[in-house]
């Protein structure tokens, strides 16, 4: 059984993202098919990454991770087949794989479209063509042609000075912030332990291990599993309440290690 997961930002609004499920189901007769999400922010690559990078390990080896998100950013968009620690990966050339996986050890290939009335239908019918050669054959086996990705710098917070401007890379149904700050690079800057991070008229000055380490209603950051510094809100939105949003919108969060 074909085990596949779905990351798209094709949203849950209308028929688009099952549309793609019954393509998949009407050609890999044996798919099992797990949406991780389908509510990126359109367009938005570097937070695909994140979302693809958090998940696809707690899949079993062998699952194949379709990626759906700008996938015709331009006219001749290439559609890479690429495999990583055991996991297969369906997605477009437009960086993702690079910035969730990084770029050792990703090897990698170009899958040619099979002709169609509609771009997206020959998408997914590529799609599904691979998932059921991997069934019986290796990538190697496909006679597909080998590509060496290009390195895409990742997501990191940008240095200003005596300031680290951290960009928001999610926000999460409870409206907690996912920045591009590491746990590694945080350590790293704050050399005396002493730090502030402000978001308009709020400080932080410390980071908690749980959300119960702040008052009700007030601010914390804390590192998630992915080692990725998160500001949140106990029993909160912090989003909503600190007036932050993801997709090109100018945020201020600033971290100033003293």
């Amino acid at each position: 059984m074909a085990n596949i997961t779905l990351l798209s930002d094709l949203g849950v609004q209308d028929a688009a993202a099952g549309i793609v499920k019954g393509m998949l189901y009407s050609w890999v007769p044996d798919a099992r098919i797990t949406d991780i999400s389908h509510e990126v922010t359109p367009f938005d690559t570097v937070q695909a990454a994140y979302v693809l990078g958090s998940a696809y390990s707690s899949f079993p080896k062998d699952t194949v991770h379709v990626v759906l998100v700008d996938i015709f950013a331009e006219a001749d968009t290439l559609l890479l087949l690429a495999v990583y620690d055991g996991h297969y990966f369906l997605v477009p050339d437009n960086g993702i794989l690079q910035m969730a996986l990084g770029d050792s050890g990703v090897e990698t290939w170009v899958c040619p479209i099979v002709s169609g009335e509609h771009p997206y239908d020959a998408w997914m019918a590529t799609v599904a063509g691979i998932i059921n050669g991997l069934s019986t054959m290796s990538p190697a086996q496909l006679r597909l042609r080998p590509l060496a990705i290009e390195p895409v710098p990742p997501a990191e917070a940008a240095v200003a000075g005596p300031e680290v401007l951290c960009r928001i890379l999610h926000i999460d149904k409870f409206g907690n912030v996912v920045t591009d700050m590491t746990r590694d690079r945080f350590d790293m800057l704050n050399h005396s332990g002493n730090f502030s991070i402000t978001i308009g008229g709020d400080t932080i000055r410390k980071v908690s291990n749980y959300y119960t380490d702040a008052i009700k209603g007030d601010p914390l950051c804390r590192f998630n599993r992915r080692g990725y510094l998160e500001i949140c809100v106990n029993k909160g939105d912090a989003s909503a309440v600190l007036g932050l949003r993801i997709g090109g919108i100018p945020n201020d969060i600033k971290i100033i290690f003293e």
